[in-house]
């Protein structure tokens, strides 16, 4: 991998090719928005950490269309390279029910630096993944920084979009995934945390990138920058779709809930910041009763359920 050259100046006609970059955890979420991305005829600049992610993205359907600069939100020099003479940038950071995926303890300092740089190179447009629940009131440290990131975000001298989405799921997302493999395991039993009442409302990675791509190529329905939840069409506890799962795979096995009362007591003095953190997304939001969906994507639009990924999991 090699950093690209400059190829266009950052404001497009509207019919030219709008070059996007894309930042932050990219094996998952980034490769569902540059596979929409080049689908709408766009350019993906993608930060690419390693060769693994870069042979996946090179295996998309438009790849001709999807150029590579390697490193990661930690290189500076990295971070200005794949930022210049772009449309726009989306800073992804899927939050699993485990905490945030990429780059946790660094978020507000990569936050930071991607708004700088987007300043710096006269970016049109920002987009940061934000999460459902991201408040400084939260119990994670996940939906804490998700609420200072996005006031950063807001008080940059470019177009900001922060959108707030639950779990993401498909393959690799660390949620569902994660639920399907505990239940295809050969133990006659499982464990729930808590007892499995967390609310969710998790979006597919497909929809997701689909949803983020229209923001930088649409024209005419262009949605207008500002706060947005986007969600998926169900709401699910985590033990209905444990449930889902079982049924699924014509399974049955005991489950063994551990007490959130006890799981907070536990959390608070084991000292194991990755468990406190799994406990306290239990206490977290992360469902909303309105959907902006319709602003981002369109009327007409129709997402997939946890069901549906749920069975492509399972079918491999």
């Amino acid at each position: 991998m090699s950093d690209v050259s400059v190829q266009e100046s950052t404001e497009v006609r509207p019919d030219a090719v709008r070059r996007v970059a894309i930042v932050g955890e990219i094996p998952f979420a980034g490769r569902a928005l540059a596979g929409a991305l080049t689908a709408s005829g766009a350019v993906a600049r993608v930060l690419c950490p390693d060769s693994a992610v870069e042979a996946a993205l090179k295996a998309l359907p438009n790849s001709h269309n999807v150029e590579l600069v390697e490193g990661d939100l930690g290189s500076p020099g990295a971070v200005s390279s794949v930022l210049k003479d772009v449309y726009g940038v989306c800073f992804l950071s899927p939050i699993s029910m485990n905490g945030r995926i990429y780059r946790a303890k660094e978020h507000i300092d990569d936050v930071k630096a991607v708004v700088q740089a987007a300043e710096l190179n006269a970016l049109r447009k920002v987009v940061y993944h934000s999460a459902i629940g991201a408040s400084v009131g939260a119990n994670s440290r996940a939906l804490q920084d998700a609420a200072a990131a996005e006031e950063l975000v807001s008080k940059s001298r470019c177009e900001d979009f922060r959108v707030r989405t639950g779990p993401l799921m498909g393959r690799g997302d660390g949620f569902l995934t994660e639920i399907v493999q505990r239940a295809k395991s050969a133990a006659p039993f499982m464990t729930v945390m808590g007892y499995g009442a967390t609310i969710v409302q998790p979006l597919a990675a497909e929809d997701f990138g689909r949803a983020l791509a229209h923001i930088f190529t649409a024209t005419s329905d262009a949605p207008a920058n500002g706060l947005y939840a986007l969600v998926g069409p169900e709401t699910h506890t985590l033990l209905e779709l444990t449930d889902s799962a079982l049924e699924i795979l014509d399974r049955k096995k005991l489950k063994f809930h551990a007490p959130l009362t006890c799981l907070k007591l536990a959390s608070a003095v084991g000292g194991n910041a990755k468990f406190s953190e799994r406990v306290n997304l239990l206490f977290d939001a992360f469902a909303v009763e309105q959907s902006d969906v319709a602003k981002l994507m369109g009327a007409d639009i129709r997402l997939k359920t946890p069901s549906e990924i749920q069975r492509e999991l399972v079918a491999g």
